[in-house]
């Protein structure tokens, strides 16, 4: 091969131009010098041909030779250059994914790179894609085909062919598959159809100008191929340009013949984002990556979120482990769905064909698809899809896409005294984009309703974060953004439909009415999150917005029709590294950064004469030997070890009062959980006031946590309680404590709040008529049309309440009314929509039935014995499985004999004799018992015919875009109501015994599901397999809970907090940078440190005039003013943080913050020497504490130092309360203790979770809860 500088040589003797030479380096595939390989890249980019400078670089051989040439480094470079200019000069989001994965090839191991290229091998052979028909083999997707149309005279239906994904050239002259392999030679002598190969027939005619090849489109000069490839190549690719239809060749058939031909999409399939045409065959270059909205319609008018899912190295999915076998099983699965074989499969599939629109009886002939087609197909794909990502790793930042291993730097390691375990220094230049740092992506979107309109100029946001916009509202693609910048402006007017307006909203309307409404407009804009700047890589529009006036630019893509609009915005964000990322080699050894300093300082701090990148501690398996000063080592960033992903704070946000929680609204919003053990431990120690702060108005009180906060940002530092002592549980201020009572109701279960002991007991008939507000009889639950309750419905207006505010039940409006006042057009008493969450109704049943509560565990056998039966034979009986002869009438059988329904059916002379089953057969053995039962025990609580129906506001229902989100027990409840009915008709229609029996037997089994559904022996469940949730589980603030009720509620986010790595602040002698902090004190990052304190800091820029409302404060700190910056040190003075730590002898410890630059939280080398340097690099909860008591016993109980002096100490023993009940069998102790003893004791610390103020004012031991004591 010849030198670069003989090349060089040779051009400018010739008197080359630099056009000449840019053309010699564009030939550089007939032309592989040094000189054009080394320059290819580079040129392409300066002058800007894109095209060329991608192709090159997908070009494997380009890629083998530069590397083999000039080295990884060089490859390295190149590939750099080409993902970064389809980020600024050419923004191309397919592009950049594409180049990103091509960046790990030459760092992955060997073993890793051959799975991955055996994944693309076997996902071709799965598709088969650009192979004719007659070449397809019986594998993959034509090998599941064929096993669903094989007997086509059993289903009358054949498959004639199938077509895989749209052929055309690049103008759409040419189409089809066929016509990719037209061949044809230049004098056109010779011509054909099929693939090229040795045997075929080169031109005869010696002056032909060349060989036989495929033919291409005379307009375009493109050949004919999958027409994904020319969106990928055009740009502004979406998800859906990496799928591709299935459509299939169908002929309906009967004895005489054909009677019908038709095409039908059946779904779509993916494809790997490393598809590309190769020496005129279709492949997939490794990783196999897939692109995919499927968690919403595929249809065009909506973009959800996007995913990229990559494939694990190792497979495993029904026994397989190979690829190939796998699709082939998910497929086939997919296809059948519910169905019981292949014929049921087809059988349906030619009935939605005859359905169709009619075909041509002749050869078939394309038309467009119809939109049940597509919808039909849809479901199919989001099968595939949901099915697919159990083999596969979900993760939008290509976290795990991307190898560390091409994330990786080599450094010169010196070891220094001042440093301990797997902590680390890291030179600050490693930081740099081109050394230790990972790209990402960010994708952020909205949606906005009809009326909106894209603005430069949004409302409430200042003219600094909009300066990103262009005049249309828009930021351009390719264009730098910083934290907080608005990457689109756009603003709405109020909702017509009061119901769907914000409580801001309805305020407005009554204060200044209907003109106030029409001038107001709303910020829509969608603005940059997270804490590093970057690129806007690609811009998504569809829907009404979406027109010819925005401008066509690269990377924005643009999808018009329906209504209300989406955008999505992708933004690349390079993420160096910092502290608290963890690095390692290649032989698992790794460290901790725990700062980054210049090369000057680190060279002071080690003692070196040259300027090291790393220093580690002399301990450590990186240091150098004894007599070495310094050694180099190639490190990387360990997979999963990025501080960021482990970073992220809370104050307050929205509270479900369906979970039991605040709710978090993204991956920042992270609202720490915390422990029972955590909780106990707290106790143990005395700090009642802390653990009543952090449960109560942080974690369960949606009441009390409004008001604390208030409080906070006026100035109050008193925890202070919104109730006395509660008498009933509706009373506590805990939300999860006030739910128990209606839902204990709802299963027919009084509960009373005693001295120091919680009464239960099971209600009757006619507690349950007393307690309900009206019939419910039927099971719709809305009118669609109107979307407002439906009359005699689940969610029935005159039963449970209205929905509306200012609206009396019958549809009247009033602005307003007077406590206890009338509707002047029914009568009623006027109410609220605070009704609907105490208001309970009630369904009653044709026939009794059996409390199921009281037919398992503990209550199933007590019941039993007192009824001297087993359980099983009282389990049969309950289910209409046994029947009870009551009247034997001319028959031998004895009264009381247990029969089954089939020995009563063939017993002679039955007709004259009586036999009862289900609760009525109960309800008499009951009755019989007499006093061999307990004196708790009626007939008329463990049978019953009215079920309680729970409050709706309890068990919501959520229309949303066509869509219904809500809770298990709508659907359990309407079980229950349609199999009453169904009941009903059979008795007065005079079914037969079998079939009334039958319908007996499904009424018991809803009325079980409702009442305890995950405990039978065949749960109900949804589409998905999942079983419903019923009250037993409704209990309990998750459904999925273990251990005891206390553990549930105990267990949960918690407001103002946060989590961090946790690192070793700097030596002092580091050179720069901040003093270090004394073992009680800790750096904070800023960011952390605002949202942990946000009330406080609130009540200081008010006090200080910096603000004059607390809004105003409120978006000061959002913004970081320099305002609040300032005032932040003072602010965390006043108050102390709670860090929950892995390991260490105390699961937490009290400390003061100071903010800090670094989104780590520093600690002293002291500290860690107390808690175990084992924490060091893990993530630790941070738990801020706020009012004054409650930082008064963290700081004279909870320190480092008072934690030394203070020995261990035991929580005293007490006897089991209602809050240690099992979570997995609550119901049924529930149920036994109402048939026995009919009430369970309290600890004295449930007052914690009953949120009583006395407890706040005792010791632990001392006095019992119900003694009298105040604040």
């Amino acid at each position: 091969m010849r030198s670069i500088r003989d090349d060089v040589s040779a051009l400018v003797s010739s008197g080359r131009t630099r056009a000449d030479l840019s053309a010699h380096v564009r030939n550089w595939r007939q032309c592989p010098t040094p000189y054009t390989i080394e320059n290819a890249i580079r040129l392409a980019a300066a002058e800007g041909r894109g095209d060329d400078l991608h192709d090159t670089i997908l070009d494997e051989e380009f890629r083998r030779l530069r590397q083999r040439v000039f080295g990884v480094n060089a490859l390295r470079a190149d590939l750099h250059i080409a993902r970064t200019y389809s980020l600024m000069r050419r923004p191309d989001l397919v592009r950049y994914v594409q180049v990103l994965l091509l960046e790990q090839r030459p760092f992955g191991t060997p073993e890793s790179m051959h799975v991955q290229q055996q994944h693309c091998q076997e996902f071709a052979e799965f598709l088969q894609i650009d192979r004719l028909p007659h070449e397809r083999l019986d594998t993959g997707l034509h090998k599941v085909l064929g096993r669903f149309f094989t007997d086509a005279s059993a289903t009358g239906l054949r498959l004639d062919g199938y077509e895989l994904g749209e052929w055309s050239c690049s103008c759409g002259q040419l189409t089809g598959l066929p016509r990719r392999y037209d061949h044809t030679c230049p004098c056109t002598a010779v011509s054909g159809h099929g693939r090229i190969t040795d045997a075929t027939p080169g031109c005869p005619d010696p002056t032909c100008a060349g060989s036989v090849d495929y033919a291409v489109c005379p307009t375009c000069r493109t050949r004919v191929t999958l027409a994904n490839l020319w969106q990928v190549q055009r740009g502004g690719a979406g998800p859906d340009d990496f799928l591709v239809p299935l459509t299939l060749d169908l002929v309906v058939e009967d004895e005489q013949g054909p009677i019908k031909r038709a095409r039908h999409l059946l779904m779509h399939l993916p494809l790997p984002l490393g598809l590309r045409e190769r020496n005129g065959e279709l492949v997939f270059d490794a990783p196999t990556v897939l692109w995919t909205s499927a968690s919403a319609e595929l249809w065009h008018r909506r973009s959800p979120g996007d995913r990229f899912l990559g494939l694990k190295d190792t497979l495993r999915y029904d026994g397989r482990t190979e690829l190939r076998p796998i699709l082939e099983a998910l497929l086939r699965r997919t296809l059948l769905g519910h169905r019981q074989g292949y014929a049921q499969f087809a059988d349906e599939l030619r009935q939605d064909v005859i359905a169709g629109p009619p075909g041509q009886t002749r050869p078939l002939r394309r038309r467009p698809w119809t939109a049940s087609e597509y919808r039909s197909s849809s479901e199919y794909t989001r099968g595939f899809w949901s099915r697919l990502q159990r083999v596969t790793v979900r993760d939008l930042a290509l976290g795990d896409l991307v190898s560390r291993g091409a994330v990786s730097a080599q450094c010169t390691v010196v070891a220094s005294p001042s440093l301990q375990g797997r902590a680390a220094l890291l030179n600050e230049r490693l930081a740099d984009p081109d050394a230790l740092s990972i790209p990402t992506l960010v994708q952020l979107s909205t949606t906005l309703p009809d009326g909106s309109v894209l603005t430069s100029r949004p409302p409430i946001v200042s003219a600094e974060r909009a300066s990103s916009l262009d005049r249309y509202g828009l930021i351009t693609p390719g264009k730098p953004v910083r934290p907080g910048q608005l990457l689109m402006g756009a603003a709405s007017p109020v909702a017509d439909d009061e119901t769907l307006r914000t409580p801001g909203e309805r305020l407005l309307y009554a204060l200044f009415g209907d003109e106030a409404l029409r001038k107001a407009l709303l910020n829509r804009s969608l603005e940059m999150s997270g804490r590093r700047p970057g690129h806007v890589l690609a811009q998504r529009i569809s829907g009404a917005l979406a027109t010819d006036a925005i401008p066509a630019t690269p990377g924005r893509h643009l999808r018009g029709g329906g209504s209300g609009t989406r955008i999505t915005v992708t933004v690349a964000v390079d993420q160096p590294v910092q502290q608290g990322d963890t690095l390692d080699d290649e032989s698992g050894t790794s460290a901790v950064v725990c700062g980054l300093a210049g090369g000057s300082s680190l060279r002071r701090l080690a003692g070196s004469p040259d300027e090291p990148d790393l220093v580690v501690a002399p301990d450590h398996p990186w240091a150098p030997p004894p007599n070495e000063v310094g050694h180099t080592i190639r490190i990387r960033l360990a997979a999963h070890g990025l501080a960021g992903s482990d970073t992220g704070a809370r104050s307050a946000g929205d509270y479900s009062l369906v979970l039991d929680q605040p709710l978090s609204s993204g991956s920042s919003d992270s609202a720490q959980m915390i422990e029972p053990r955590e909780f106990q431990w707290l106790l143990a120690h005395g700090a009642r006031h802390l653990a009543m702060e952090i449960y109560g108005p942080r974690g369960d009180c949606p009441d009390w946590r409004n008001d604390l906060r208030a409080a906070l940002e006026e100035g109050g530092r008193a925890l202070a309680p919104p109730h006395d002592r509660p008498i009933t549980l509706l009373d506590s201020p805990a939300h999860a404590i006030r739910r128990l009572d209606p839902t204990l109701r709802a299963a027919r279960i009084a509960a009373r709040l005693e001295a120091d002991r919680i009464g239960l007991r099971l209600m009757t008939d006619s507690d349950v008529a007393r307690l309900s507000h009206g019939e419910v009889v039927s099971e719709v639950f809305y009118n669609m049309r109107t979307r407002r309750p439906w009359p005699g419905g689940l969610f029935c207006r005159q039963i449970f309440g209205p929905d509306r505010e200012n609206e009396c039940v019958c549809g009247e409006r009033r602005r307003n009314w007077d406590a206890d006042a009338t509707c002047g057009a029914c009568g009623r008493t006027l109410t609220t929509p605070l009704e609907r969450g105490r208001r309970l109704g009630h369904i009653e049943l044709p026939v009794p039935v059996v409390h199921s509560w009281c037919l398992g565990g503990p209550a199933g056998a007590r019941l039993a014995r007192s009824l001297r039966l087993t359980e099983q034979e009282l389990q049969q009986l309950a289910d209409c499985e046994l029947v009870l002869v009551t009247d034997a009438g001319p028959t031998t059988l004895p009264t009381g004999q247990l029969l089954s329904v089939k020995e009563w059916g063939a017993t002679a002379d039955r007709t004259q004799a009586t036999a009862v089953t289900g609760g009525q057969a109960v309800k008499i053995l009951l009755r019989q018992a007499g006093d061999a039962i307990p004196s708790d025990v009626s007939p008329d609580t463990v049978t019953f015919q009215l079920l309680p129906v729970l409050p709706p506001d309890l068990r919501p229902h959520v229309i949303e875009d066509h869509r219904t989100i809500g809770s298990d027990l709508n659907s359990l409840y309407s079980a229950v109501l349609a199999k009453a009915a169904q009941l009903r008709r059979l008795d007065d229609l005079g079914a037969p015994l079998d079939v009334l029996v039958g319908a007996r037997r499904l009424l018991q089994h809803k009325v079980n599901a409702v009442l305890d559904n995950s405990h039978r022996p065949e749960p109900t469940r949804d589409d998905n397999r999942r079983a419903l949730i019923g009250l037993a589980d409704s209990l309990m603030a998750r459904p999925s809970s273990t251990g005891t009720l206390r553990d549930d509620f105990l267990r949960r986010p918690v407001d103002y907090s946060a989590r961090a790595r946790l690192v070793m602040a700097r030596p002092p002698n580091h050179g720069d940078g901040e003093a270090v902090p004394d073992p009680d004190t800790a750096l904070l990052g800023r960011d952390l440190a605002l949202h942990l304190v946000e009330p406080l800091l609130v009540h200081a820029l008010t006090s200080s005039s910096a603000a004059r409302r607390k809004r105003e404060a409120q978006e000061m700190i959002k913004d970081h003013a320099e305002a609040a910056i300032r005032l932040l040190d003072a602010v965390c003075e006043q108050a102390r943080v709670l860090v929950a730590l892995p390991h260490g002898p105390w699961p937490m410890v009290a400390l003061q913050v100071r903010a800090s630059e670094v989104p780590a939280l520093q600690v002293q080398p002291g500290l860690l020497d107390l808690v175990d340097w084992k924490n060091l690099g893990e993530t630790a909860r941070i738990f801020g504490i706020l009012t004054i008591e409650a930082v008064e016993e963290a700081t004279g109980l909870l320190t480092v130092d008072t934690l030394r002096r203070t020995p261990p100490s035991r929580q005293p023993t007490a006897p089991d309360s209602f809050f240690d009940l099992p979570c997995g069998e609550v119901g049924n102790h529930i149920a036994d203790t109402a048939l026995t003893t009919g009430s369970l004791p309290l600890q004295p610390d449930d007052g914690l979770l009953l949120c009583d103020p006395t407890w706040l004012a005792k010791r632990t031991g001392e006095h019992r809860l119900d003694e009298p004591g105040g604040r």
